[in-house]
């Protein structure tokens, strides 16, 4: 520097005190506003997200060859890309080559002559080092390199915009020989330098998109994005669940301890197609480590932290349940091109038509016309064994809880069972008989304290579980009562009448009565707030308990809704109609997402759902076993 030159003064700023901190403001302080204004997880390209963008400014007259704007550039992509140092090894946390150099170039400031504001070209550019990344993200750094000549120097007087108050000066270099940079902008990789614990439970607060962004940041956090503790939070967040495994499918010669963490898993014969040799894989599979190691960490967006084990491949689990949800709404061509078409199995042994069903885990259990009763085995749809002898016409309505089932028919009975298990799982015994109707028993329910049954006569009567003694006998309909739903004390009955009540199950009030459909209605779902309804009208309606209205309708069977299938987590219905066709819907849209006309050749009696399957009973004689799990080994496991 000429020693003549005047001594510089600060150059006054323009921009606005929330842009360009003053002087007064602590580096610590600017560096927590940016990061708060930055989401260091959005992806690296063409999603949104929150950018830093840096832009130089430009002054009148002045050569913009050295303006840079680094638009849509986000901390993620910062620690992504890989670059190189000073030294020549690559780093994936620091900024990019072209960065760096582009950062140079903002760095130099060619002086202003005190007189006329010509350049002198023979000063030297003076280099500076970055004093620190909030040297770089600060906008006050850069303004545009004034280079009004190839190595022009600073004009005498020009003011130094670059420094502040209260914070250090990096060194000087004037060389105009030789044009480096003379230091590097490191990015901070906050993450990788977190203990693993706080590390892996930051992550869990994040959605599913950020962690697969995070996936591609760095080794580091691919590790922590991978975690088994992270895909089983994730696993459980969207409300899935597994089933509890505890003992071999029926049907299975044997079973033998499962060498693994948990003692009560077991598995069949290795020629059994069950679901334990899967769970027995996922436990002995090496990619089931977790960093977390011994420690606990708890789930910060769920009510309560999952309990089954980490051991297991929860990566690999949550893509194949995510690919079961959308199996069952792929449409048209997209459906052919994934092969994401369902299976359809038969089952046939049946001599007339099957009016009820359901099925569990381990076995579907259906009842007939033909007055017997079939126990098959799941998955290999075996025959196990058939109840005989005990109804003495149609068994028109069942179902069970592990060994407890309930039947009913048009002989006005109802039974209660106690039903085998293992290998004698085809087996059952009647261990009680409730009475009290005068026609066919139609429909019945049952929960922890109450069965409750509803009948042709347009009665409904309550009987305690435990004691199988009547409570109630509920009168109000004016026409047979063809389906009941129990839930928390609350009863739902549905009649011919056309008129849906909502009971209390322990005083036999009627809550509330809901008005709506054209004709009557011949089956309905109670789950959580909400009551689903099939009529004769053809339509489906949605209605909402608490307010008592009807907040959707489905349309688009043909004739009669005879049975509906809910489930409420995932907002999915199935119906079964008298036009021989089972549909599935979106209930949130309203959507019919997919339809089975090609099926059942007769009336469709009845319908039942899991996550991945469908059975449906028809006048045909036959139960049509729609799979929607084909081909993925780990679905047994799901709930």
């Amino acid at each position: 520097m000429s020693s003549g030159s005047p001594p510089r003064t600060p150059r006054p700023s323009t921009s606005s005190a929330r842009d360009f901190p003053g002087p007064e403001t602590p580096r610590s302080s600017r560096l927590s506003r940016l990061f708060a204004r930055v989401n260091p997880f959005a992806p690296s390209a063409g999603a949104p997200s929150e950018v830093v963008q840096v832009r130089p400014t430009s002054s009148p007259g002045a050569d913009n060859s050295l303006e840079t704007s680094f638009e849509h550039l986000s901390i993620g992509e910062l620690v992504s890309r890989p670059v190189i140092n000073g030294g020549g090894r690559r780093h994936s946390s620091a900024l990019t080559l072209e960065m760096q150099v582009a950062a140079s170039k903002l760095e130099s400031r060619t002086a202003d002559s005190s007189g006329s504001g010509s350049s002198t070209p023979d000063t030297p550019t003076r280099v500076r080092r970055m004093r620190s990344v909030g040297s770089f993200f600060s906008p006050t750094r850069f303004r545009r390199t004034n280079s009004s000549g190839s190595k022009a120097g600073r004009q005498a007087g020009a003011a130094d915009e670059w420094d502040e108050p209260g914070q250090e000066v990096g060194p000087e270099v004037d060389d105009e020989a030789c044009f480096v940079d003379l230091g590097k902008v490191p990015a901070i990789d906050f993450i990788s330098q977190l203990p693993p614990e706080i590390a892996l439970y930051t992550l869990l607060f994040l959605p599913l998109e950020s962690i697969v962004s995070a996936l591609s940041v760095s080794r580091d956090w691919n590790s922590y994005a991978s975690d088994q503790l992270i895909w089983r939070d994730l696993f459980h967040r969207r409300g899935w669940t597994l089933r509890p495994i505890t003992q071999t499918p029926p049907g299975s010669p044997g079973f033998s301890p499962l060498p693994s963490r948990s003692n009560s898993l077991r598995r069949g014969s290795a020629n059994d197609p069950g679901f334990f040799t899967p769970m027995r894989r996922l436990l002995s599979s090496p990619s089931t480590a977790t960093l977390s190691g011994s420690n606990p960490i708890p789930s910060p967006l769920l009510a309560a932290t999952p309990r089954a084990p980490l051991a297991m491949e929860w990566m690999r689990m949550y893509k194949e349940r995510l690919e079961i949800e959308m199996r069952w709404r792929a449409q048209g061509r997209s459906c052919k091109d994934e092969g994401w078409e369902p299976s359809i199995r038969w089952l046939e042994g049946h001599s007339d038509s099957v009016y009820c069903s359901q099925f569990d885990a381990e076995k579907i259990i259906t009842g007939s016309r033909d007055r017997t009763i079939r126990i098959w085995a799941v998955p290999s749809l075996q025959l196990l064994g058939t109840l005989v002898n005990h109804h003495a016409s149609s068994v028109l309505c069942l179902q069970f809880q592990g060994t407890f089932m309930v039947t009913g028919g048009s002989d006005t009975k109802i039974l209660v069972w106690k039903l085998g298990t293992r290998r004698h799982a085809g087996k059952g015994r009647v261990v009680g008989r409730l009475e009290g109707h005068e026609m066919g028993v139609l429909d019945l329910c049952f929960d922890d304290e109450h069965i409750v049954s509803c009948s042709k006569d347009t009665t409904i009567l309550v009987f305690s579980r435990r004691t199988l003694q009547r409570l109630h006998r509920l009168e109000g309909h004016d026409g047979p009562v063809n389906a009941v739903g129990l839930q928390q004390g609350l009863l739902a009955s549905a009649s011919g009448d056309g008129r849906l009540k909502l009971w209390n199950v322990y005083t036999g009030e009627v809550v509330r009565v809901f008005e709506g459909h054209e004709r009557g209605l011949a089956c309905i779902q109670f789950r959580g707030n909400m009551i689903i309804s099939g009529s004769n009208d053809r339509t489906i309606r949605v209605w909402d308990v608490s307010q008592g209205a009807c907040v959707r309708t489905l349309s688009g069977h043909g004739d009669l809704v005879r049975t509906i299938a809910f489930d409420e987590d995932r907002g999915l219905v199935v119906s079964g109609s008298y036009d021989k066709s089972v549909r599935v819907w979106d209930l949130r849209t309203g959507e019919c997402l997919r339809e089975f006309r090609d099926g059942h050749e007769s009336l469709v009696f009845d319908v039942q759902m899991d996550c991945g399957r469908i059975v449906s009973t028809s006048h045909d004689q036959r139960i049509m076993v729609i799979n929607f799990t084909e081909g993925l080994e780990l679905a047994p496991l799901f709930a």
